[in-house]
């Protein structure tokens, strides 16, 4: 038996990227593993 539930389309394209997330994507600058190992020395 296969039931199927009538929902509303979603406010938000899931698609598309947030203004901040597309400013993010990327790798940050300095490892921060990196930072922390000298950091504890």
């Amino acid at each position: 038996m296969v039931t199927t539930l009538a929902i509303e389309e979603p406010e938000t394209n899931p698609e598309r990227p947030d203004a901040t997330t597309a400013a993010l994507a990327g790798p940050p600058r300095m490892c921060p593993s990196i930072e922390k190992a000298t950091l504890m020395k």
